[in-house]
């Protein structure tokens, strides 16, 4: 026999279920997809395209607001070349140091937590030298630092 504490609990567990399952799938968009309605984009430069460095990235975010973590909005990794540092950008244009050569950037929407989503796109560039710093970006390159 059930008593009445026991059917709050089953009902709780029951209600947690259903927000997790609403959580994991807000960060379920494939590459460059819109699953949960998210997606994002590189505006510019274009794909191939040759640049210097810092390479200036504009980007797009559909389904999500972009900005500092403490405003609650989420924010863009930008990876080098499969590179485990990443830039952190919290707006959607972002001064990126690349050294020269052609290299693939992938940028990766992420929570304000910074737990990456699966919402990712990607482009390669060709950087023909420039001013920027040439060494491997970081979570504070790019002016747009750490929280």
């Amino acid at each position: 026999m059930r008593t009445p504490f026991s059917r709050v609990i089953i009902l709780a567990v029951a209600g947690l279920a259903l927000v997790g399952t609403a959580c994991a799938s807000k960060s379920s968009a494939s590459s460059g997809g819109s699953g949960g309605g998210r997606s994002i984009a590189v505006v510019s430069p274009a794909n191939g395209a040759t640049v210097s460095s810092p390479v200036i990235l504009n980007l797009k975010a559909t389904g999500a607001k972009i900005g500092t973590p403490d405003t609650g909005d989420m924010h863009f990794h930008i990876y080098v070349d499969g590179s485990s540092q990443y830039t952190i950008a919290y707006t959607t244009r972002a001064s990126v140091p690349v050294p020269p050569g052609k290299h693939t950037l992938r940028i990766v929407l992420a929570e304000p937590n910074h737990q990456e989503t699966s919402t990712t796109t990607s482009i390669t560039v060709n950087v023909s030298g420039g001013g920027g710093k040439t060494s491997s970006p970081s979570p504070t390159s790019g002016g747009y630092g750490g929280y």
